[in-house]
């Protein structure tokens, strides 16, 4: 009898297995055909809401995994667009994108990592914490305003050179249209997914959600729980700072509201909804939002950001996991 019940189980598992198999092939390719079938500016818009995907991922991966509310995540996101825009520009070299990318990732970690060592090493509590991420934040948007001469000041900078990778006699190829753009994107998102996942299932990972869980237990452990904190704060403003400068590429422009509030705020509603601790619901969360503001906000700005701020409430009061929980638990039911 327990082995008939054995091989039920076993199936069941096999099945649900491959429905998810199933589902990830067929979406794949829906978003590789999608630009058979859309404009450019639906092509743009798609683009856009991938890479806010990546932001919401960076977020998760400190918020969901980690524990660390970070109220104004947008700061590594603009460092990492402006960073990227004015390598680009400023730098007198034949192809200094190289240098953009590296430096569009770097500053943002560089920062994570001073705030890090300032925060977590002296023990300074969540809420404090969240306060002083809030005003690194608006100090950079304070900065981007008033720094004129460097950074356009309110009108931010634009015109951004198009970007060409090139390797003299093995590769050269320009991110010159949408379609192309498009699929560099989406290229983009599925290697940090699946970084993003490597992460949180390797050892590493398991240390943060501990830290997460209980960090005095995990220091009882023997664990630097300060350590753990601040590289993998690193790793997030890293991923973000790189999702800030895909963006300032695609836009062709930046500006001061991308260190704001209001993305910092945009982003954890993103992660919320769609669902804290799955990468994937944070990923899909932040995509589909974007995509319904294209739409909504065409009808009426003020109605999408009521709807999104009750949105938010309706979430945190009846589903505390988001979206991809409620998928989740519909999930463990069927099993």
């Amino acid at each position: 009898m327990s082995q008939v019940n054995t091989q039920k189980i076993s199936l069941a598992m096999l099945g649900k297995i491959s429905k998810d198999k199933y589902f990830f092939v067929v979406l794949f390719f829906g978003f590789v055909l999608y630009p058979l079938f859309a404009n450019i500016y639906l092509i743009d818009m798609v683009s856009t809401a991938l890479i806010l995907g990546i932001f919401a991922l960076s977020l998760d991966l400190i918020w969901g995994y980690s524990g660390i509310l970070n109220l104004g995540h947008a700061a590594f996101f603009g460092l990492g667009a402006y960073s990227f825009v004015l390598t680009m520009k400023q730098v007198d070299a034949f192809n200094p994108i190289y240098l953009a990318l590296f430096v569009a990732v770097f500053l943002p970690k560089l920062l994570a990592l001073t705030i890090g060592f300032i925060t977590f090493l002296s023990g300074t509590t969540e809420i404090y914490f969240a306060i002083i991420t809030l005003s690194v934040s608006l100090l950079l948007e304070k900065i981007a305003l008033v720094w004129y001469n460097f950074t356009g000041g309110s009108n931010g900078i634009i015109n951004i050179p198009v970007l060409t990778f090139n390797i003299p006699k093995v590769v050269s190829f320009s991110l010159d249209s949408s379609i192309k753009y498009y699929y560099f994107v989406i290229v983009v998102s599925l290697i940090l997914f699946i970084l993003c996942k490597r992460i949180v299932g390797s050892p590493f990972g398991k240390v943060c959600i501990a830290i997460k869980e209980n960090e005095q237990r995990t220091k009882v452990l023997g664990y630097n729980t300060a350590k753990y904190r601040i590289l993998i704060y690193c790793i997030s403003g890293g991923i973000a700072g790189l999702a800030g400068a895909m963006f300032g590429s695609l836009k062709g422009i930046v500006y001061p509201g991308l260190f704001g509030l209001l993305m910092s705020a945009q982003v954890l509603i993103w992660v919320a909804v769609g669902g804290r601790r799955t990468l994937f619901g944070a990923f899909w969360g932040a995509v589909i939002i974007n995509i319904l503001e294209a739409y909504l906000s065409d009808v009426s700005i003020m109605a999408y950001l009521i709807a999104l701020g009750l949105v938010f409430i309706l979430v945190v009061l009846l589903l505390p996991q988001g979206f991809a929980g409620l998928f989740q638990k519909r999930l463990s039911v069927e099993k």
